[in-house]
């Protein structure tokens, strides 16, 4: 998760209204504003989207999704490296989708984008009467990003922060990293938030109730991998 590409001038723009499922019923694409629009995969157990923002010259694409099914067909599928064994990943798909007819588990492949050029923290995103700032906000993976649309007020969370259980143990993870992040984007001044998984809109005190767990941790000592798993009101946090 967190791939983000962009599309100029001759780009595709789903101009609809409302929710729309779509994709032989894979996605869902709700508006949640003016020219914005969450693409959702609903039916994987991971309930994960993808948010198309369309400024008017370009358009920025936050997460390019599962793979399942091919968000968009520029889309190229490539092959790369990944924390977990694609057999392990293939058996999950299969054990835990509700997949589409004619889909092949065998066959299904990580996804891994090829970059246009390389996103730095702190950069502007300028895609024409919107501009999109980047925050490198690692701890879920090392190079995971945040986009905050500061003139909104609005968060595009990606795997930072969402309603169910925030993963800090595998070996990709920094649980610690996973903290000051997170003290970074609570400082924001935030209206929305968009997770990358689950319910698809969230309280902005969200932010500051899982800071708060991951420095309760902190000062108990339990915030390194192995230090369990730690239930709260509405999400968990397992390290």
């Amino acid at each position: 998760m967190g791939t983000s590409i962009f599309w100029e001038n001759n780009r595709r723009r789903y101009k609809g209204k409302g929710r729309k499922d779509d994709v032989g019923n894979w996605f869902t694409i709700d508006t949640i504003g003016e020219d914005t629009f969450m693409i959702s995969e609903y039916r994987h157990w991971e309930e994960t989207h993808a948010y198309l923002l369309n400024g008017s010259e370009r358009s920025l694409l936050i997460d390019t999704g599962l793979g399942i099914e091919n968000i968009y067909e520029e889309v190229s599928w490539l092959s790369g490296g990944f924390p977990l064994p694609v057999e392990q990943v293939r058996k999950s798909v299969a054990e835990r989708c509700d997949l589409p007819e004619g889909f092949s588990v065998d066959a299904y492949e990580i996804f891994q984008g090829r970059p246009a050029r390389v996103l730095k923290d702190d950069e502007i995103i300028d895609i024409g009467g919107r501009s999109v700032n980047v925050l490198h906000t690692p701890g879920h993976s090392p190079g995971h990003m945040c986009f905050f649309e500061k003139e909104r007020g609005w968060l595009f969370a990606g795997d930072l922060v969402y309603k169910g259980t925030l993963f800090a143990y595998y070996p990709s993870t920094d649980p610690q990293a996973y903290r000051t992040s997170l003290e970074r984007v609570s400082a924001l001044p935030v209206t929305r938030v968009f997770p990358g998984h689950h319910d698809p809109d969230l309280r902005p005190e969200f932010l500051e109730e899982v800071k708060n767990a991951f420095l309760t941790l902190h000062a108990e000592g339990k915030l390194h991998h192995g230090g369990g798993m730690h239930q709260y009101d509405g999400f968990a946090v397992w390290i």
